[in-house]
């Protein structure tokens, strides 16, 4: 890792940690301004994190696509993608940085822990195969990560208007108790509904993505050893997690599943990116050695 890389990546790492303490507090507390510093602070690291990944770039010819390492800056660089365009579809869902941020950190602990020794591109990697596979991979990784959050947030938010609605049943005198002032907590969010349709358009993206990753790995996968499909763990947990979701998506458009069981299903499914990313170094076959 250079010196500008160091420079680089470390203040990404504080200033993301900062952001989110800055948005915990500013939702615990109502404080518009901290919010707001939070979710500028974030973007900053997030462009810190830019440059320490074209820093790599640029010392060793290839993007970010080997090891523990890279596969972690380059996983939370496309979950804060993923971030900022859910967000921009709805201003108040910049509340999603307090689920977001928590993540991109460990990601990011993650990979430095690792002690990254920077090497060329392997033979197997040079594929334009690669790009497609990988890239697809953390937009779908991130969008399923992102619609996580957002049931998280659904939960929250439906609890508190079912808390509410049972207040309304008790006598003037709880007035003052039911009135929180706008700005605290759930009340920064967008209603249930919206939240929960959010949250099946993000898991279709990435259901889609998931998709195409799966289809250029497979194409990658013969040019590089002959066989489309090896039963590798790490391919098997991602087919997992292809089913696991195309079930999720199957129950919701055939099924009518909507409201806290999808959110629980939602987040339940995330359980097998987190195993498809965590594990897989943990694992022998072929992914391993390339890992």
């Amino acid at each position: 890792m250079s010196t500008l890389e160091v420079w680089l990546i470390w203040p990404s790492l504080v200033l993301f940690a900062l952001a989110f303490v800055a948005e915990l507090f500013g939702m615990v507390f109502g404080r518009a301004r901290l919010r707001q510093a939070a979710f500028w602070t974030s973007v900053a690291a997030f462009g810190l994190e830019t440059g320490a990944i074209a820093a790599r770039w640029v010392e060793l010819g290839h993007g970010p696509v080997m090891r523990t390492y890279e596969n972690s800056v380059a996983g939370s660089w496309f979950l804060f993608v993923v971030f900022l365009g859910v967000a921009r579809s709805v201003r108040r869902l910049r509340s999603l940085l307090v689920g977001v941020l928590p993540i991109i950190v460990l990601m990011i602990g993650n990979g430095i822990m690792s002690r990254p020794q920077p090497e060329p591109l392997l033979p197997p990697y040079q594929s334009a195969w690669l790009w497609v596979h990988v890239s697809f991979a953390w937009l779908a990784y991130g969008s399923f990560l992102v619609a996580a959050v957002l049931a998280a947030l659904y939960l929250a938010k439906s609890r508190r208007a079912v808390a509410s609605s049972a207040a309304e049943t008790l006598s003037a005198a709880s007035e003052d108790l039911r009135a929180e002032p706008e700005g605290k907590g759930a009340a920064l969010l967008p209603p249930p509904a919206v939240l929960d349709e959010l949250s099946l358009g993000t898991v279709l993206f990435g259901f889609v993505c998931h998709t195409v990753m799966l289809g250029a790995g497979a194409i990658w996968a013969h040019g590089l050893w002959g066989r489309y499909w090896s039963w590798d763990p790490v391919e098997t947990w991602s087919l997992i997690t292809w089913i696991v979701y195309g079930l999720y998506l199957h129950l919701r458009v055939t099924y009518g599943w909507r409201g806290r069981r999808a959110a629980w299903l939602s987040i339940g499914a995330a359980a097998a990116v987190i195993i498809t990313f965590g594990g897989m170094g943990f694992t022998g076959g072929i992914h391993t050695r390339l890992l």
